[in-house]
């Protein structure tokens, strides 16, 4: 239990995180936010795969998953890939049904996994979309900005100093705008 709520404080501290990848990889915002989706998919996804081995652990008999499925005399990594590919699974809304729960407490952790899932995944599927389209749109915003100082540039004939200033400063509030944007999504 110790150890999930170490793993909890890396939630908490994603800010101080995500300031440490943006220094070293230098990602913009919509790849930083994607990144730290993707890991706290996978922790989320780690620790409902532990609760799913843990519970069928807990209750003796041969009428869980484990002993169903045949998995009794598989190893703690082979368990641990099983009950993982069972979350994943679950939470995506594929369930094949290869593995499934036979007792009741198993039934029930199913159930909120499946309800968890769906509304996981249409949050995931929604951000992943919403992340994709304000980054077309802003930079749709920008070359269309840069389409009309070039004409700008070609009818009123501008100098190359004063262009180069403009595009600069296009450039940096579109850069601007766009961190408006993941922030706020």
């Amino acid at each position: 239990m110790m150890r999930l709520m170490r793993l909890l404080k890396i939630f908490k501290e994603r800010d101080k995180m995500a300031g440490y990848l943006n220094e070293f990889f230098k990602f913009n915002d919509a790849i930083e936010r994607l990144f730290l989706f993707c890991v706290s998919f996978l922790l989320i996804t780690h620790i409902v795969t532990c609760v799913w081995v843990m519970i069928t652990q807990l209750s003796s008999g041969p009428d869980n998953w484990i002993y169903a499925g045949g998995f009794q005399d598989d190893g703690q990594v082979e368990l641990y890939l099983t009950s993982f590919y069972y979350t994943i699974t679950t939470i995506t809304t594929v369930g094949y049904g290869d593995i499934s729960p036979n007792t009741s407490v198993e039934k029930i952790f199913g159930i909120i996994m499946m309800c968890l899932g769906v509304v996981a995944f249409s949050f995931a599927t929604g951000t992943l979309s919403s992340i994709m389209s304000n980054l077309d749109n802003a930079s749709a915003k920008f070359r269309e900005k840069l389409e009309l100082l070039d004409q700008i540039k070609r009818d009123y004939l501008i100098g190359p100093g004063l262009y180069e200033e403009i595009r600069q400063a296009i450039s940096f509030e579109a850069e601007k705008d766009k961190s408006n944007i993941m922030n706020f999504v």
